[in-house]
C-alpha cells in the first residue's frame, strides 16, 4: 500500500475513532443528567430544562452510532478503490452498485457488512434514527434506579437502546477494526 492511501486510510481510522468517543461523551452526560435530576426525572418531568439535555444526548448519540456505520462503508470504498462518490455509498436491503462492486471485490467483507446490517442491534439504531429524523422527537420512557438509567423506545418495541448502544460501540468498533490494518 502506498504512503499517501496509508495517510488517507489512518484519517478516516482517526474520524471515525473521534466519532466514537463523541458517542461515548453523550452516553456518559446522559449519566450525569439522570445522577443530578434523578427525581424529576422518575416523576416523568423530561420537559424541565433541568432535565431536558437527557433527551438532547440521546439523540445525538443515536446520530453519532449511525454515522459510525456510514463512516465505515466510506472507509471500505476507499481501502478497496471501488472509486464511489461519497453520495453514492450506501447499504440497503436491494443491493446498490456499492454493494455490487464490494461483493465483486471482496466477498468476505461484503458478508461482514451485510451481518452487521442486518443484526438486532443495528436495526434498533436505523429504525430510532429514521424515526428521530423524519419525525424529530421520541416519547421516551425512562426506567431508572439509584445506580443506573435505561432508556426505553417504544419506536422499537421496547428494547433498551441505552444498553444496545454501548453494546453498538463495542460491536462497530471491532467491525471497523476488521477492516483496518496498515499490513493491508
Amino acid at each position: 500500500m502506498n504512503q499517501t492511501k496509508l495517510e488517507a486510510l489512518r484519517d478516516k481510522r482517526n474520524n471515525f475513532a473521534l466519532k466514537l468517543s463523541a458517542a461515548k461523551y453523550h452516553l456518559q452526560k446522559i449519566n450525569e443528567v439522570y445522577k443530578e435530576n434523578k427525581e424529576l426525572i422518575r416523576k416523568g418531568n423530561i420537559d424541565d430544562p433541568r432535565t431536558r439535555p437527557f433527551l438532547y444526548h440521546y439523540y445525538a448519540l443515536v446520530y453519532e452510532m449511525s454515522s459510525a456505520f456510514d463512516m465505515t462503508l466510506h472507509f471500505v470504498n476507499s481501502q478497496f478503490d471501488l472509486g464511489f462518490a461519497d453520495s453514492s455509498i450506501q447499504w440497503k436491503d436491494n443491493k446498490t452498485k456499492f454493494q455490487k462492486s464490494l461483493e465483486m471485490k471482496s466477498p468476505e467483507s461484503y458478508q461482514s457488512i451485510q451481518k452487521t446490517f442486518q443484526s438486532p442491534c443495528f436495526e434498533a439504531l436505523k429504525t430510532t434514527r429514521d424515526f428521530l429524523l423524519h419525525n424529530g422527537i421520541i416519547g421516551l420512557q425512562i426506567d431508572c434506579n439509584d445506580t443506573q438509567v435505561n432508556a426505553i423506545n417504544p419506536v422499537i418495541g421496547y428494547k433498551v437502546l441505552h444498553f444496545d448502544c454501548n453494546l453498538w460501540g463495542e460491536e462497530i468498533s471491532k467491525f471497523f477494526n476488521s477492516f483496518y490494518s496498515e499490513k493491508k
